[in-house]
């Protein structure tokens, strides 16, 4: 049996002996206070699930906001790049509703991969690009390609794909022009 005369022995002993601090710690700790840190974890994991949740739910949101801008750009797309590139005759190859223009640019997408024009990776690409629309340049009179990435938030990453659909385009139509 340890003797204690001193504070400093007191506070010694608590540092040196785990049973006994545990002892003590039950004597002048409530029951609460002595689960306080495992309430404390339990909540830290509850809310790192909650704030996982929250990104989930976001994201989500952010893809409905997206595919609504989508939707609503397929019936405007034609008039507004008719407006904003000087284009004509304007029709919907990829992202609007199925026609026989729709079906003759999954064709030239199938026979181009085919034919070793584009890879499946390039493919892939095409197929994934929100809109594409074939019209004539009202000045020139070329026929020009524009692609259009959708999104509720436009940044780089949007940007890029759109870029890389165009080159994908340059493949398969080497003569025409995209914008």
């Amino acid at each position: 049996m340890t003797t204690m005369n001193t504070k400093q022995d007191f506070l010694r002993l608590l540092r040196r002996d785990a049973e006994f601090k545990a002892e003590v710690r039950s004597l002048i700790l409530t029951e609460e206070l002595l689960n306080v840190p495992t309430i404390l974890r339990e909540m830290s994991e509850r809310q790192i699930e909650m704030s996982e949740r929250q990104r989930r739910m976001q994201d989500d949101l952010g893809d409905v906001k997206g595919l609504k801008v989508e939707f609503r750009l397929e019936r405007r797309i034609v008039s507004i790049l008719s407006r904003l590139l000087n284009q004509r005759n304007g029709i919907i190859l990829r992202g609007g509703h199925h026609n026989s223009a729709v079906t003759e640019f999954e064709e030239a997408i199938y026979d181009a991969h085919r034919n070793g024009a584009i890879d499946e990776r390039e493919r892939v690409r095409i197929n994934n690009t929100d809109v594409i629309v074939r019209a004539t340049n009202r000045e020139t009179g070329d026929t020009v390609y524009s692609v259009v990435e959708a999104s509720w938030v436009i940044d780089d990453n949007d940007v890029i794909r759109a870029r890389r659909s165009a080159e994908v385009l340059a493949k398969m139509y080497p003569d025409a022009k995209t914008e």
